[in-house]
């Protein structure tokens, strides 16, 4: 049962992370329509903070794929909270900052 919750959530890394590049791509072009060059860069460096953070989840996953050490369930869970929760938080704020960005420009 935990392992394919595990692999369910570690499929969704990818997608949730590119949903939030989409986000950030689309409140950049929207600020280079308003003229606001700040909020331009701004969603920039969010695609590159999204962009570090999933590295470090293929770094981490890669890491505990070619591992040689028994796999457990504690071992899953530390994986798992230190590749799902920290993207699916660092998404949320980027999701939730594009937003108040947008607002800003109206």
């Amino acid at each position: 049962m935990l392992p394919n919750i595990l692999f369910s959530l570690i499929v969704s890394l990818p997608i949730v992370g590119l949903l939030s590049i989409c986000r950030s791509f689309v409140c950049g072009y929207r600020s280079y329509q308003a003229s606001k060059t700040a909020f331009v860069i701004l969603s920039v460096a969010y695609i590159l903070i999204m962009l570090i953070v999933l590295a470090f989840d293929l770094v981490v996953l890669f890491g505990y794929g070619v591992a040689h050490t028994g796999k457990s369930s504690t071992n899953d869970l530390i994986v798992l909270s230190v590749t799902v929760i920290p993207t699916y938080v660092v998404t949320a704020g980027l999701w939730l900052l594009c937003r108040y960005m947008e607002r800003r420009l109206a």
